[in-house]
C-alpha cells in the first residue's frame, strides 16, 4: 500500500466535515482522514491496515494510501463517501426528530449489522460508541476508524467513552470473559457496548454510570425509569455482569420495543409510552 505525506497547507486546501476523535477532509472524490496524537509507527499501521482491508467487509471503507509524518502513521486516503457520519447526523435533528423511535432504531440497527458482520470474521470494535466513526448512506452505515479496530494480534488503542472513564473501565476489564489476554478483547465487549448504545441514542442514559447494574434490582428500577417492561431485554442487561455467562445482541428486542412503543417527554426525560 503506497504512503504519503500531507502537511497542513495541503490540509487547509480541503473541506473539514468532521473534527472529533478524529478529523476527516474531503477533497474531490477522497476522503482524507487524519487521527488525533497518533503514535503508531508506519510499519505496524500499515500491517494492520492491510489486514483488515484484505477482509470480506463492504461495510468497512478500504484504505487507498497511507499518510504518514516523521516515520508515524497519520491516517489514510479513501475513496469519499456521500452522506454524513452519525454524530453529524443525530445534531442536526430537531427536538422532534430526536424523539421518533423509528428513526433511532433504524441508526442503531444500520451500526448493530456492521459490528455483526465484523465479529463473525473476529474484529472487535472497542471505539464503537464515537459515532463520526459511522457514515450513514443509501445502504446503511459505513465504518471508517480502521485503526480503532482490533484484528487478530493488532489491538486498538482508542475506546470509546460510553465505557466510562478509566475506572469505569477498570471495572469491566476485571470480568475475564471480556479479554483474550491483557492486550486484547472478545467480542463480548461488543455486545455490552452495543447495549450500553443503545440506552444512550434512546434514552440518553449512560449505562457506565450506574452503580451495580448486575443486580436485579437495580435493572429493575432502570426500567421502571423509562416505563419498559420486557424481560428479554432486562436479562440481557443483567448478562453484561455475569463472568460466566456470554452477552447477546439485542437487535430483535429493539425492534419489538420500536413495534410496541414510542418516544415521550416526561419530565425532560426519555421513556417510552406503549401504543
Amino acid at each position: 500500500m503506497d504512503t504519503i505525506v500531507i502537511n497542513n497547507t495541503k490540509l487547509k486546501n480541503m473541506q473539514l466535515v468532521s473534527n472529533t476523535s478524529s478529523k476527516v477532509y474531503t477533497k474531490g472524490d477522497k476522503m482524507y482522514k487524519i487521527l488525533k496524537g497518533s503514535k503508531s509507527s508506519l510499519g505496524i499501521a500499515k500491517k494492520k491496515i492491510e489486514l483488515v482491508a484484505s477482509l470480506n467487509l463492504e461495510d468497512m471503507e478500504k484504505p487507498l494510501t497511507l499518510i504518514y509524518s516523521k516515520d508515524r502513521f497519520r491516517g489514510y486516503v479513501s475513496r469519499k463517501i456521500e452522506g454524513p457520519t452519525v454524530d453529524t447526523f443525530l445534531d442536526s435533528l430537531s427536538l422532534k426528530q430526536l424523539y421518533n423511535l423509528e428513526l433511532l432504531t433504524l441508526i442503531y440497527e444500520s451500526i448493530t449489522k456492521v459490528i455483526i458482520k465484523g465479529n463473525k470474521q473476529g474484529i472487535v470494535f472497542p471505539d464503537l460508541g464515537t459515532l463520526d466513526n459511522f457514515i450513514i448512506t443509501k445502504a446503511g452505515c459505513k465504518y471508517i476508524d480502521l485503526m480503532g479496530l482490533q484484528v487478530e494480534k493488532y489491538g486498538s488503542k482508542e475506546y470509546s467513552s460510553l465505557l466510562g472513564n478509566y475506572g469505569d473501565l477498570d471495572k469491566i476489564l476485571n470480568n475475564r470473559k471480556y479479554l483474550i489476554d491483557k492486550r486484547l478483547f472478545s467480542i463480548e465487549l461488543d455486545k455490552l457496548s452495543l447495549i450500553y448504545l443503545y440506552f444512550d441514542l434512546v434514552f440518553n442514559i449512560s449505562l457506565a454510570n450506574k452503580k451495580e447494574l448486575g443486580k436485579e434490582r437495580v435493572i429493575s428500577k432502570l426500567f421502571r425509569e423509562i416505563n419498559l417492561k420486557d424481560y428479554d431485554l432486562m436479562h440481557k442487561v443483567w448478562l453484561l455482569n455475569q463472568r460466566d455467562k456470554p452477552n447477546e445482541y439485542i437487535l430483535e428486542d429493539i425492534k419489538r420495543i420500536r413495534d410496541n412503543y414510542t418516544l415521550v417527554n416526561k419530565g425532560a426525560k426519555r421513556v417510552l409510552q406503549r401504543k
